[in-house]
């Protein structure tokens, strides 16, 4: 190879390598599967939203009284409704919705945990249950 060629070959390494670096981006870091993103929450809905939509289906929601203040300090929810048949608690993530109603014996999908009061028959409880399920996608 001729001194000009090994010149023009060296010329064209240098400005391929630089095109890599200033053309690739950092790659970031894996990021943590269970973590929420505070932009897009997993539920759409809000606690009284979803209480609400149950309402104006139909379903039977006596008294539904917003209960965040009672119920989130010791739970560790974020928003909470409490009605005469059950309560909804809302959490910042779906391991600590998991880990509180499994503690508690309630339901639990993504970061709802619902806990239905004695009285409501089992039958019953699948109904709520299925819409709560569907209201929360």
């Amino acid at each position: 190879m001729t001194r000009r060629g090994i010149e023009v070959l060296a010329v064209t390494l240098t400005g391929v390598a630089l095109c890599l670096g200033a053309c690739s981006t950092d790659v970031a870091p894996p990021s943590d599967p269970t973590a929420q993103s505070a932009a897009v929450p997993l539920v759409p809905r809000t606690a009284e939203q979803i209480v609400g939509a149950l309402q104006r289906e139909g379903f039977d929601v006596d008294h539904p009284t917003e209960a965040t203040d009672v119920n989130c300090a010791e739970a560790g929810c974020t928003q909470a409704v409490v009605t005469d048949r059950f309560r909804l608690l809302v959490f910042p993530s779906t391991g600590s919705a998991q880990s509180y109603a499994a503690s508690q014996d309630m339901r639990q999908i993504e970061t709802i945990a619902v806990g239905f009061a004695p009285v409501v028959p089992e039958a019953q409880r699948d109904r709520y249950w299925n819409a709560i399920v569907r209201l929360a996608r």
